[in-house]
């Protein structure tokens, strides 16, 4: 009798440590990325990434909360620690803590550019091409294809800046071209600056990467109800609305009521 009652104790709190544990919120850190995460002046964060992720967390009933993180260096120092969640991050950004990542199927595609005013430079097809150039960066990131390596090198000269800088640089002619996110560009220009586009156009194309939400290996236990949500949102064309919604010229008032799952999952994912 003692034997069943320790037993049955023994499942009661593994049962309520499970169920707790799996209703803990994705922490999901945040730093500032037009139009994919942007922070209103309340200082509640929406964009791009923002609300697909608060979709998919819906539509899985997975509670997620927000942590607002200064820049890529804190990411790192806080992740699997303050942090288990990222939205929209190409796995070969995050190559130094790829043993504790783990990720979701592809939510979209992007691609960075090299965007310069017309007549400054001319079209490139590898960093060699931009050697002895001054290019403004943003702080701490990495440059594939070789380009932070010719950084390191000396070869193409940068200027610094935070996120919020970077095209005022290119706009006051203190950097011949920047280094910057195609759809990011195409939301500044469309919504912020004054300049108008068509003074300015791409030197350089990267390749284009596919952007997951990242989770830290603790909640990989989530992937399969979160990849579910994914699949049936992209297939519906509502995570391609959302994109739509911040990239193009013209704004709907409201496209989506993202307290509200407009699909049905499957309970047994």
């Amino acid at each position: 009798m003692a034997l069943r009652m320790i037993c049955g104790f023994i499942l009661f709190f593994s049962g309520l440590a499970v169920s707790q544990q799996g209703s803990q919120p994705l922490i999901v850190g945040v730093n500032a990325w037009p139009p994919w995460i942007i922070q209103k002046p309340t200082g509640d964060w929406h964009g791009i990434a923002i609300d697909t992720l608060r979709l998919i967390a819906t539509c899985s009933e997975i509670p997620m909360q927000i942590r607002d993180l200064p820049n890529a260096k804190r990411m790192r120092q806080e992740w699997g620690t303050k942090i288990n969640a990222e939205a929209a991050v190409s796995p070969s950004w995050r190559q130094d803590q790829k043993q504790s990542s783990v990720y979701t199927e592809s939510i979209f595609s992007t691609q960075d550019i090299i965007l310069a005013r017309k007549g400054t430079l001319s079209l490139g097809r590898s960093p060699s091409d931009f050697y002895g150039q001054t290019l403004g960066i943003i702080r701490g990131y990495f440059y594939p294809e070789g380009f932070s390596d010719a950084i390191s090198e000396n070869k193409i000269a940068v200027s610094e800046s935070s996120p919020d800088t970077l095209l005022p640089k290119l706009l006051r002619g203190r950097v011949k071209g920047i280094f910057i996110n195609r759809d990011e560009a195409s939301y500044l220009f469309n919504t912020i600056v004054l300049n108008p586009a068509d003074e300015f156009h791409p030197v350089y194309l990267f390749k284009e990467v596919q952007l997951h939400i990242r989770l830290h290996k603790s909640k990989q236990d989530l992937l399969p109800r979160l990849n579910q949500a994914i699949s049936q949102l992209k297939a519906s064309g509502i995570i391609h609305n959302i994109k739509r919604y911040y990239t193009s010229q013209s704004k709907q008032q409201s496209y989506l009521e993202l307290s509200k799952c407009p699909i049905t999952l499957d309970s047994r994912a």
